[in-house]
């Protein structure tokens, strides 16, 4: 399957997110953020960014109407330090304001600001940052229990492990077999956990006037 194209600019803060789940899930958060004029972007995979800008800057309202630039991806089994030096030359490649740290926003046209999922620290994803969402809940104990019997039964771990367990988690609410993305329409995320703290900070800088 092809990669994901850029779809026309039509916002000045754009936000480009890593996968069809991430985008759901970044326009369902800034839905109940009630921020406006963002464009939430899907670029793919890992190895997708560096083309999907490449064609985004093709775009001639890139230049005249782009503010923000905000790029989010998963630091996967990498420290998020590694994930973020992994951005930052992509952008200083095409020519664009590279952060000097994460979440900071880098003056340029347009400005630029990154976040490492889950946290901008530990390695992971968007998964780990939506199970520590629902660190309290009720189900998640059974989920242990699940992963911990597959593992009596000699049933190698899945990996990556905090999709199947997420998976697991989604299984236990009243419309089981959703997509991140899909949970995150649908309200399963407790966008008042303060797990979503940080990246609640990272979408409001760009509230900002430029």
């Amino acid at each position: 399957m092809p990669p994901p194209a850029p779809s026309p600019v039509n916002e000045a803060r754009q936000l480009l997110v890593e996968g069809r789940s991430s985008e759901r899930f970044f326009l369902a958060m800034l839905q109940e953020m009630k921020l406006t004029g963002f464009q939430v972007q899907n670029y793919g995979g890992l190895g997708d960014l560096s083309s999907f800008l490449k064609t985004l800057q093709r775009d001639p309202s890139f230049t005249t109407q782009v503010a923000w630039l905000g790029i989010v991806r998963d630091a996967e089994t990498a420290p998020a330090a590694a994930a973020f030096q992994s951005v930052c030359s992509i952008l200083q490649n095409f020519g664009l304001a590279v952060p000097q740290q994460l979440m900071t926003i880098e003056a340029g046209i347009p400005s630029v600001s990154v976040y490492i999922l889950p946290d901008c620290n530990r390695p992971g994803m968007l998964e780990d940052l939506c199970l520590d969402a629902v660190a309290g809940d009720l189900a998640l104990p059974c989920v242990d229990d699940y992963l911990s019997c597959l593992q009596r039964q000699g049933i190698p771990d899945p990996t990556p492990q905090a999709k199947a367990k997420l998976q697991a988690f989604l299984a236990s609410r009243d419309s089981p077999g959703l997509l991140l993305g899909e949970a995150a329409d649908k309200g399963y995320f407790p966008w008042s956990q303060s797990a979503f703290d940080a990246l609640k900070q990272f979408l409001h800088g760009f509230q900002v006037t430029p």
